[in-house]
């Protein structure tokens, strides 16, 4: 039995049991002792064996009656089966009408029921839904993350690093290729012997500072191929942690080394926002980063960043949107218009910077000789 964090009743724990197992059950089936496809490529061609060896325990633990707690590796796995359970899924119902793994609850088995009081949140069509499985058999998804953590991680002194992302990559090094494993705990053993100390070397306007490392930021995706890591393997883009997490691993040392204090997903008025960034007391930003594709993003300019600003008494802040196709860049014109707009009403200096994030960029080499726009 997999661990399920939702608080489910003795029948609907089994119902949600049988149906991972028929998942797992479902991937094992058709794959004849070749795993690679749920697994990161590089980890699956350099640990194979422990790779092998997580997939079979899954299937294991799918069909027992202990409650067993996934490791990273394991996490991984699961997720990749539950992300390939949902594509067949979606293929045999739109061909066929119906469902390959759910069923309905039959009428004379929901009249043996007990009542559903207030209190009581889970009932069978939820866990009719793939969503169900990937919200609650994850505490989190920084197994999805570990590259971007560890790069932040580099620059970053350990306890800090632990505090603010509430992670401890000692965890993760089975999701590390060897050569990674052996420089991270080199890394970490050179860590504990010396304390890591920061000098202010830019004495300028605090937005100006900022605005620099947001710059630096923007040039290692456009022009140094750190685009990539926000693209899979399946070719999708990832979503905007994975952006939040590139990013401190681009600037972070940055702004330590310019005295500037960051704080993820800090918590500030009326809810949370990306980064909050200050120096001293009185100079501070925030950083909100959207995904062009968000179709909430006009909202979280116009109603849920200003909250934001009005709250917490703060002028500046800078509207990050990632770009992942090249119509997505017509957005930020409309936006640009209602910027204006909402600085004049507040008295704010919010400012709206895209990141060109597509992917197949040109080389340099051909971008020289190619005189046409890139969008």
């Amino acid at each position: 039995m997999i661990k399920i964090y939702a608080d489910l009743t003795e029948d609907l724990l089994k119902y949600a049991n049988e149906k991972l197992s028929d998942f797992i059950e479902h991937y094992f089936e058709f794959n004849d002792e070749d795993y690679s496809d749920i697994f990161p490529m590089v980890i699956y061609e350099t640990k194979e064996q422990q790779c092998k060896k997580a997939a079979k325990d899954l299937y294991l633990w799918s069909k027992d009656y202990f409650v067993h707690t996934l490791t990273p590796l394991h996490e991984y796995a699961l997720y990749s089966i539950i992300n390939i359970a949902s594509e067949i899924e979606d293929d045999y119902s739109t061909h066929s009408g119906e469902s390959l793994f759910f069923y309905a609850m039959e009428p004379e088995i929901r009249k043996e029921q007990p009542e559903i009081d207030e209190e009581m949140y889970w009932v069978i069509e939820d866990l009719n839904d793939f969503h169900f499985y990937f919200e609650n058999c994850f505490q989190d998804f920084d197994f999805l993350d570990v590259p971007l953590y560890l790069s932040i991680f580099k620059d970053m002194p350990t306890k800090k690093f632990e505090s603010q992302f509430d992670v401890v990559l000692a965890d993760y090094v089975d999701l590390m290729p060897p050569d990674i494993e052996e420089e991270y705990k080199y890394l970490l053993s050179l860590k504990e012997l010396k304390e890591e100390k920061y000098e202010v070397t830019i004495k300028d306007d605090f937005f100006i500072v900022v605005k620099k490392g947001i710059d630096n930021f923007i040039h290692s995706i456009v022009n140094q191929g750190s685009y990539k890591l926000l693209w899979s393997e399946n070719y999708k883009s990832r979503d905007e942690k994975a952006v939040q997490l590139l990013f401190m691993a681009t600037c972070y040392l940055y702004f330590q080394t310019n005295n500037i204090d960051v704080s993820p997903e800090a918590n500030i008025g009326r809810g949370p926002i990306d980064f909050k960034l200050s120096r001293g007391v009185n100079e501070r930003i925030l950083i909100e980063v959207k995904l062009a594709s968000n179709p909430k993003l006009r909202h979280g300019l116009k109603l849920q960043l200003v909250k934001y600003l009005v709250a917490e008494e703060i002028k500046e802040a800078v509207f990050m949107i990632i770009v992942f196709e090249k119509n997505e860049f017509k957005k930020i014109e409309e936006l640009e218009k209602d910027v204006s707009a909402i600085n004049q009403k507040y008295n704010l200096n919010i400012i709206i910077t895209s990141v060109d994030a597509t992917n197949n960029k040109l080389s340099a080499s051909r971008m020289k000789s190619n005189s046409s726009p890139l969008y």
